[in-house]
């Protein structure tokens, strides 16, 4: 009879349930032999008890429903030599509240945490969709770490994840990917890393709890929608860099009350800063050439806005809505551009600035209009 048995340092290739039959279920401890390189299908099945598993280095493979319904495990730190978790490995871990996966998992088996309902606390590689992982819990997700090395953040990455309220990203990420952290609506902050270059559409979509953010100079581009929706975002910091704001970049963050945009800049999209209520002042630089479509649509808070000589192209309804505007001056190329002026209040001031041309010689002595 053993059913006294409480710890046991086993070789991962067999399921306990049949070598313990008569105390298995009460097992507390388990460490999986130093050698062993997976830990085979149903190895842990149904061990009740089970509250702390400790797995070696070696091990590769973790088998199908390999924990399943272990469910007094509370966390587990899967080590880097695995690089495949199969279907159902966890599930049913109902007290799992914190998991480590590293970065060279390349295959995680449908429902593998599936049940893990308490999970709050996740060390995550940047390629998988949290949703997919965590299908019962990414929505109660508290805390995110990606490990340092993961050089990427992929698309949906931490899509809904609604209860995540930090995330920890590391200077080895370059790139965050479009839609990565769309509907994290309980986050407040988060920090860019100074490694980070592109950032994708729509990267942070519905972040509505955000307030700040800075980011970082090595950022170029800010694309289409990254902040929108963002109606908490109250301040942000441009970078230098920058050469162009996307369409829909800070569309309805209503929350914003000043933007200052980087010399830098050449290009304002379709939508931009659009529903923007809260925007009582911008400064558009003296490089941007072009303002889109409806660029500046419902930004009712501002009252004056001065559009530099350099712009050679403004969409139409660009500054429609903006219902407290006194004063819009532009260059008088667009006194034609009926399409400008909608939506604008009727008494509004419009100071036509004349054009100002730089002239040029060339080396015979002619002249040309710049």
């Amino acid at each position: 009879d053993c059913a006294g048995i409480k710890d046991v340092v086993v070789s991962g290739s067999f399921k306990l349930s049949e070598a313990l039959t008569s105390s298995y279920k009460s097992i507390t401890n388990a460490v999986v032999a130093q050698g062993a390189t997976n830990i085979g299908d149903e190895a842990f099945f149904c061990c009740f008890g089970l509250t702390s598993i400790t797995i070696p280095e070696t091990v590769a493979s973790i088998g199908c429903n390999a924990f399943r319904n272990c469910s007094e495990l509370t966390t587990v730190t899967i080590p880097d030599s695995v690089t495949n978790i199969m279907q159902e490995a966890f599930k049913g871990c109902t007290g799992l509240t914190s998991i480590t996966i590293p970065e060279g998992v390349a295959n995680i088996g449908q429902n593998a945490f599936y049940g893990c309902w308490e999970l709050k606390d996740v060390v995550v590689p940047g390629h998988f969709q949290l949703s997919t992982i965590f299908p019962s819990s990414y929505t109660t997700i508290t805390n995110a770490i990606i490990k340092q090395g993961v050089t990427s953040i992929g698309s949906w990455a931490f899509y809904g994840c609604s209860g995540l309220t930090t995330i920890t990203i590391p200077d080895s990420v370059t790139s965050i990917g479009s839609w990565a952290f769309d509907g994290c609506s309980g986050l407040t902050t988060i920090t860019i890393p100074d490694s980070v270059t592109s950032i994708g559409e729509s990267a942070f979509y519905g972040c509505s709890g955000l307030s700040s953010i800075v980011i970082p100079n090595s950022v170029t581009s800010i694309g289409h929608g990254v902040f929108q929706d963002c109606s908490g975002l109250s301040s942000i910091v441009i970078p230098n860099n920058v050469t162009n704001v996307g369409s829909r970049a800070f569309y309805g963050c209503s929350a914003l009350e000043s933007v200052t945009i980087p010399d830098g800049v050449t290009s304002i999209g379709e939508r931009a800063f659009y529903g923007c209520s809260g925007l009582s002042s911008i400064t558009i630089p003296d490089n941007v050439a072009s303002i889109e479509y409806a660029a500046f649509q419902d930004c009712s808070g501002l009252s004056s806005i001065v559009i530099p000589n350099s712009v050679t192209s403004i969409g139409g309804w660009a500054f429609d809505g903006c219902s407290n505007l006194s004063t819009l001056s532009l260059p008088s190329r667009f006194k034609g551009n009926s399409s400008i002026l909608v939506g604008i209040p009727d008494g509004c001031k419009v100071v036509w600035v004349p054009d100002v041309y730089t002239l040029r010689f060339d080396a015979n002595g002619g002249t040309g209009e710049m």
